[in-house]
């Protein structure tokens, strides 16, 4: 089980794998659970499963990087082994505006969740109910992403000084020599599986939305263009930088463990290209509803009745379609990751 659970791991939670399970999920699970809803009405299930996974979100967190840390310092010490080279794993600095939109999400969250308890907080009216809600959870907010930070250090400033380098190498070995036995521990095994059911399920609540409030937005807009007989340039352009903006605030704090994770096991300069291929494909593939809306209307020129006369999986199948084209190009240029082997990897 454990060496199934590695390949999972290592192959469906990473990646662009990970996200085109969610794409599946967006178009076919997705829009079932969603009309059994009426979001802005009073639903306890909606309410208080939010709260839940909340809550559940932090503590799966924490514990995902605390695993992520030991095997990139485990995988550090095997590229040391192989290579005779001392390296930092690390994240990218970017990785603290991901922890912010974090924290724009959890306020998303209750958000719906208090309207669903029956005290309104939207965009439009705010109960005092929900401005305590909001308030408490931004503040619980901050002291776990403190607590976080100090207890996995999964970003490090880049050493000045040849003695600071082997004062983090020292650190990183010490935690690393005090913590290895849990990588073969059935309990934390187990609690990792937990852990990464919460996180996929809670970044599969945020997908869903995202998906679809980005494509709505852009083939409204890209109907308006067309409807007054705008250029196809123009109007490609008029929702290019929207699309760029969500996707870059977006995509990468839903699933932010699992970024932390590729980035900090991203040692050489083709699994870091890899990395950033992965989360262009991922970007595109989130897009390409409106992709395929701007091509059908502004390129083929089909007409509004005929795409409307269509049936409605087609654009799904073809949005899948795309995605596995691009997957393929993945494969091909990045099919086979610089091997570092180690009990886990």
């Amino acid at each position: 089980m454990k060496e199934t659970y590695f390949i999972i791991r290592n192959h469906l939670l990473n990646g662009v794998f990970a996200y085109a399970i969610f794409g599946v999920f967006a178009l076919t699970i997705s829009p079932f659970i969603t009309q059994f809803f009426d979001y802005g009405e009073r639903h306890y299930f909606v309410g208080i499963f939010g709260f839940t996974m909340l809550f559940a979100e932090f503590f799966a967190l924490y514990f995902k990087l605390k695993m992520v840390r030991l095997r990139s310092e485990e995988k550090r010490i095997v590229y040391k082994r192989e290579t005779g080279k001392d390296i930092l794993p690390s994240a990218t600095p970017y990785i603290y505006f991901g922890f912010f939109m974090r924290m724009v999400f959890h306020v998303a969250v209750i958000m719906v969740s208090m309207t669903a308890l029956g005290y309104i907080a939207d965009e439009r009216n705010m109960s005092p109910q929900g401005v305590i809600a909001i308030m408490c959870g931004f503040m619980l907010d901050m002291c776990g992403f403190i607590y976080i930070y100090f207890k996995t250090d999964f970003y490090t400033d880049p050493p000045q000084t040849r003695k600071e380098f082997n004062a983090e190498i020292k650190e990183g070995n010490d935690w690393y020599n005090s913590n290895k036995h849990l990588l073969d521990s059935k309990k934390h095994f187990r609690l990792e599986l937990i852990c990464d059911l919460v996180l996929q399920i809670y970044a599969l609540m945020l997908f869903t939305s995202f998906w679809h409030y980005v494509n709505q937005v852009g083939i409204e807009t890209l109907s308006r263009k067309l409807l007054h007989n705008r250029p196809a340039l123009e109007s490609g352009m008029s929702v290019v930088p929207m699309l760029i903006a969500v996707v870059m605030l977006g995509l990468m704090p839903m699933r932010i463990a699992y970024w932390i994770e590729d980035s900090m096991n991203a040692i050489t300069i083709k699994e870091k290209s890899g990395m950033w291929l992965t989360f262009f494909i991922v970007a595109v593939f989130s897009c390409s509803p409106v992709i395929l809306k701007f091509i059908s209307m502004f390129i083929l020129r089909i007409p509004e009745t005929s795409l409307e006369e269509t049936p409605w999986y087609l654009g799904h199948i073809m949005s899948v379609g795309l995605f596995l084209i691009l997957l393929i190009i993945q494969i091909l240029l990045f099919g086979k990751r610089d091997k570092l082997t180690t009990s886990n990897l």
